[in-house]
């Protein structure tokens, strides 16, 4: 949640137009929106293949 409301917060504050020109991005847009962006992202794979992980291992174990 905290990405999600930090990601919101800040293009709010910078203003629909300047969020939609990601060329035009300076080095702190990219922090706050970039980064956290990709931290979101990575963090959610992270979740779904251990989920994925625990799904196969589950099935293995009642094959068997």
């Amino acid at each position: 949640m905290g990405d999600i409301v930090h990601i919101v917060v800040a293009a709010v504050h910078i203003g629909e137009e300047k969020v939609k020109d990601v060329s035009g991005w300076n080095d702190m847009t990219w922090g706050n929106i970039g980064i956290t962006v990709f931290l979101l992202v990575s963090r959610i794979s992270w979740f779904v293949w251990v989920w994925i992980l625990k799904t196969r291992e589950d099935r293995l174990k009642k094959a068997f």
